[in-house]
């Protein structure tokens, strides 16, 4: 990684997971942490400083990546920094597995353990957790999460803004459409629909509101 500042925004759990991985991959970086909740006003993470508020992002270093796992957040966060030409950094930690036919859009985070298959597509601000599996000829769209244990089977296609739970498999070829969201544990048999919620194995729609 060849840079030698970085803004990080966000200052909750997943960031502890990014700046691990950011020093790991190198030691020396700057970082600079900002959040927009009051209550974070003169904290800590991982003995980095928290900034609040979060400025505009054309005053912070031309590195910047949003470690905030709320979809809706980091992609109010990651069109600005798109717009601004800003360098929007994709962070991979050293023991997943990523194949050089991956293709990554701008500010994937892709997490320990995590393996990404060949001819998968990553759009921008997916996050794949720890130990997910994204297999073969994959497309994730962009400011989605896939959380921890997640099995996606071979060309599996996830729209934007998806949540897939923890532990879930998708079986392959299934198409999970936009805004949708996977429940944790679901086994995924078929096509869901926009903004649909999906529970159980099989997964099923989610009635209970």
């Amino acid at each position: 990684m060849n840079i030698n500042s970085l803004a990080i925004l966000g200052a909750g759990g997943h960031a502890k997971v990014v700046i691990d991985t950011l020093q790991l991959q190198c030691p020396s970086i700057s970082i600079s942490i900002y959040d927009d909740s009051l209550n974070k006003l003169e904290s800590k993470i991982l003995g980095f400083e928290v900034q609040v508020p979060i400025p505009h992002q054309s005053n912070m270093p031309d590195s910047i990546h949003i470690a905030i796992g709320d979809n809706l957040v980091r992609r109010r966060l990651g069109e600005n920094i798109l717009n601004l030409k800003k360098n929007y950094l994709v962070v991979i930690h050293p023991t997943a597995v990523v194949s050089k036919f991956t293709q990554l859009g701008k500010g994937v985070f892709i997490a320990a353990g995590a393996t990404i298959a060949p001819d998968s597509v990553l759009n921008n601000g997916v996050i794949i957790n720890h130990h997910a599996v994204v297999d073969h000829d994959c497309t994730i769209g962009s400011w989605t999460h896939i959380a921890p244990g997640v099995v996606l089977g071979g060309g599996v296609n996830v729209g934007d803004n998806c949540l897939i739970g923890a532990g879930a498999v998708i079986l392959p070829g299934i198409r999970i459409s936009d805004n949708a969201i996977v429940g944790a544990g679901a086994v995924v048999t078929r096509d869901v629909a926009k903004g649909v919620t999906v529970v159980g194995i099989p997964a099923q729609m989610n009635r209970m509101k």
